[in-house]
């Protein structure tokens, strides 16, 4: 008897992550690419906004892209404000803080772009709002390029967090969220906004959003977002390392243009482009544990320090003789390790770029380094073949390994 069977849903599912992870198989020396792996297709709505809490600081009234939120004002309200705050959300850790300026509502607007749609199927808009004092609020769904508004909905915000909602069909295929902040000069708060296909769906939570690529290629039956290739951004020099966050809001690409690019996952807005000297090959990037810091090896035989918020170098730390082909913090983020084709590692203090140790043993090019979960031991890869060196790397005066392991090939 024979032992097939159609594959059920699920596993139909886990067939298209493993076509994914086939894709980045493929070499693409140019190119950066992301995919997103699909999630369980259990929640009530799929989100067309990315960043819905504000939990991602993107840029707002500086976001010379216009993709994702942005906020600017006119006439009056040129002296607008946004900002995050940690102090008022209603979920998540932060929420947008509004100070609008001006006499009319248009005169300063925080606007979400772009949201894909499809023509005449109703679309729900909901948000969670709060004023320092009771004001009215104008929010609007309008088409991208400004032809047409499907809504206009005046609201009146009260001063406790309150949920607030329209339901409208799309007139178009590509839209965007106004919300119309001016006429009234008091200060509101916004958090966790959703636009989403069909009525308005009662207690939804925070837990997914779906990509702009997955949703317009949806044909409106499985909520599930299917694997998608993050937008693919051609750089002027091969792409040779990349580092997520720890929050994996962030990926860092190095490349031969001498240059470290940080990039926002969801939207792949380029968030900073970090430049180390003329045309040096970036090798190796690594953030540190909380995320604050990034580590760079490259081949002017030298480890950059950089601070991720603003991009600001910290620090350059001397001392190989060879190109630095690696980086990587131990998890309490005090110590950098280096390895390099002089054949040495390196460990530093990141504080304040000290050099603690050299260790040597290993006869050729060092190509990869790792802590132990605990920090206490430092495991090296070479082109010697070998794992480790001459009874393996002590961290912080623990016991060494008790040989070294050839790799037979």
């Amino acid at each position: 008897m024979s032992s097939y069977r159609p594959l059920n849903s699920e596993e139909m599912k886990m067939t298209s992550v493993l076509k994914a992870v086939a894709c980045l198989m493929i070499p693409a020396t140019t190119c950066l690419f992301l995919f997103v792996v699909p999630a369980a297709a259990q929640e009530q709505v799929v989100n067309l906004v990315q960043n819905p809490s504000f939990e991602d600081p993107e840029p707002i009234l500086d976001d010379k892209f216009w993709r994702g939120w942005t906020a600017w004002g006119e006439d009056a309200g040129l002296d607008g404000a946004v900002a995050y705050v940690t102090s008022e959300c209603i979920d998540g850790v932060r929420s947008l803080r509004v100070d609008p300026e001006g006499v009319a509502n248009k005169d300063f607007i925080v606007e979400y772009y772009t949201i894909p749609q499809k023509i005449g199927t109703k679309y729900t808009v909901s948000f969670w709002a709060k004023a320092q004092a009771p004001r009215p609020l104008c929010v609007q769904m309008k088409a991208a390029d400004d032809s047409v508004t499907s809504c206009d909905t005046d609201l009146q915000i009260t001063t406790d967090w309150a949920e607030y909602r329209f339901t409208a069909a799309a007139p178009s295929a590509k839209a965007k969220l106004w919300f119309l902040c001016a006429g009234s000069e008091t200060p509101l708060w916004l958090d966790f906004v959703n636009v989403y296909e069909g009525e308005y769906v009662s207690g939804i939570k925070p837990s997914k959003t779906a990509s702009p690529a997955s949703v317009e290629q949806s044909n409106g039956g499985d909520k599930a977002v299917p694997e998608s290739l993050w937008p693919t951004r051609r750089l002027s020099g091969r792409v040779t390392t990349v580092a997520f966050s720890p929050d994996g809001h962030t990926v860092a690409s190095g490349s031969v243009d001498n240059s470290i690019q940080l990039w926002r996952v969801y939207n792949a807005f380029l968030v900073q482009k970090l430049m180390q000297g003329p045309w040096v090959w970036i090798m190796s990037v690594a953030f540190s544990p909380d995320g604050t810091t990034l580590a760079s090896g490259s081949e002017d035989k030298t480890v950059c320090v950089w601070r991720v918020s603003d991009g600001c170098h910290l620090r350059k730390l001397h001392g190989h003789t060879g190109a630095v082909a690696t980086v990587g913090f131990s998890p309490d983020g005090a110590m950098l390790a280096s390895g390099s084709f002089d054949e040495s590692i390196k460990l530093w203090r990141v504080s304040d770029g000290t050099l603690l140790r050299t260790l040597t043993g290993h006869t050729d090019f060092v190509n990869s380094v790792a802590f132990s979960g605990d920090g206490k031991i430092l495991a090296s890869g070479s082109d010697d073949r070998t794992i480790g060196s001459d009874g393996g790397w002590r961290v912080r005066g623990q016991p060494p390994f008790k040989a070294i392991y050839p790799l037979n090939y």
